[in-house]
């Protein structure tokens, strides 16, 4: 353990909104009794604007954005550089591709400042991402065993400086909440989070629920959360005769949502890539028993199948219903997966467990620091190849959708 205090810098947070910034806002309550004091800088106009945006009082306790009026990429570089110098953190935390000049930063800063990458979900931009920085990295942190096997087997990464550090979570907050689960009656779903279909897979949704109808289950559906597609997954919702079935509660704020998942027995998570998956963690704190795509590494390693939830291939909704129907007509078995979702949750996924993690990692890059490129100027200042976009990223969103299925199942990224 670290023997006082000292500051790790986390560029981006909070700045970007989303689940990065929740794991630094878990990773910092439990940080300080491990000796590190988690701290974080933005940089620029738009950063400021974003913070503005997503950021909470207290986070503005903890971190600041300099350079507020800052546009250019170039200038905002040098000031980020400067700023994070003259703080002399004992390490810099970069949450890969969140934020693209701060993932560029990490070749260009003075070779003495030992630099940290999280990287927090699955896909092949991230990698590259990831990839790009790679020979500027002291370690590099994956929030699952799916992606830090990906880096050190795919990317070239050193298996003795790429760890796994799953995301942490407040497991009592979310434990407490009084539960009621009635013996019969409807069978209530969950569907919680961002609402887009690129990745959580919500269009999957509608069938799922009328082909569970379908078997004769009287199973009710609330959609949690707001996104970019949430007026489309209405309109679905609506062509299916599933309006009378299905309630859209909007955005909930985080000190409700133990409350949320207590009032329902069944968490419907059908994503197509995740990092860890932190709402299906908040789920088995609370009770609420997932039924998810299996994604390998990431939610096989969070669900336990057949105990602590019940997985199904990438966009299977015929199967999902199946094991869904099987849940309604045995609350017996799903009474005994509640009990044991809260009993792992608390044991596995706990803040401590994440905050002791990382500062194991934090003390190793100080004491034995892996040798790394020497440092970009400045003055030269470009953004890597990798961490720009790549050509499929203009592809038809039916298509990567289709290819994400297709490499899920196949086992490949």
């Amino acid at each position: 353990m670290l023997s006082d205090a000292r500051t790790v810098l986390s560029l981006y947070a909070p700045c970007g909104g989303g689940g990065v910034i929740q794991v630094f806002r878990n990773l910092r309550s439990a940080a300080g009794e491990f000796g590190v004091d988690l701290r974080w800088l933005g940089c620029g106009a738009r950063a400021m604007e974003a913070a503005r945006r997503y950021a909470r009082p207290e986070d503005w306790e903890c971190g600041e954005i300099v350079g507020p009026a800052l546009e250019g990429d170039n200038e905002r570089a040098e000031e980020y550089r400067r700023q994070i110098i003259d703080r002399r953190p004992v390490a810099v935390l970069f949450h890969v591709m969140c934020g693209q000049a701060e993932s560029n930063l990490a070749a260009y800063l003075p070779r003495e400042i030992p630099r940290i990458a999280f990287v927090h979900t699955i896909t092949p931009s991230t990698y590259r991402g990831a990839r790009a920085m790679r020979d500027h990295l002291h370690a590099v942190i994956g929030v699952s065993p799916r992606i830090c096997e990906d880096l050190v087997r795919l990317y070239g990464f050193p298996a003795d400086s790429t760890f796994c550090v799953p995301n942490g979570l407040d497991c009592h907050a979310f434990s407490e909440c009084p539960r009621t689960d009635p013996v019969d009656g409807p069978l209530r779903l969950l569907s919680c989070g961002r609402i887009e279909d690129i990745s959580k897979g919500v269009f999957w949704l509608p069938g799922i629920l009328k082909k569970v109808r379908a078997r004769g289950v009287d199973a009710r559906l609330t959609v949690a959360g707001d996104g970019p597609d949430r007026a489309e997954l209405e309109r679905r919702i609506d062509r299916a005769g599933l309006r009378g079935v299905t309630e859209f509660r909007g955005w909930v704020q985080r000190e409700d949502l133990p409350r949320l998942y207590a009032e329902h027995e069944v968490f419907l998570f059908p994503s197509r890539f995740e990092g860890l998956g932190v709402a299906v963690v908040e789920a088995m704190a609370a009770g609420c028993v997932p039924v998810a795509t299996r994604i390998r590494g990431v939610t096989d390693f969070v669900v336990e199948d057949g105990r602590t939830g019940l997985l199904f291939p990438s966009g299977a909704t015929g199967t999902a219903a199946h094991l869904l129907a099987d849940m309604a007509r045995n609350r017996g078995r799903l009474r005994e997966m509640r009990d044991a979702c809260r009993a792992a949750t608390a044991r596995r996924f706990g803040v401590r467990e994440q905050a002791r993690a990382f500062t194991e990692v934090v003390e190793r890059v100080i004491a034995h620091p892996r040798r790394i490129k020497d440092p970009l100027p400045i003055e030269t200042w470009s953004i890597a190849r990798g961490l720009k976009s790549a050509w499929w990223t203009s592809l038809p969103e039916p298509v990567k959708n289709g290819l994400r299925v297709l490499r899920e199942r196949a086992g490949l990224i």
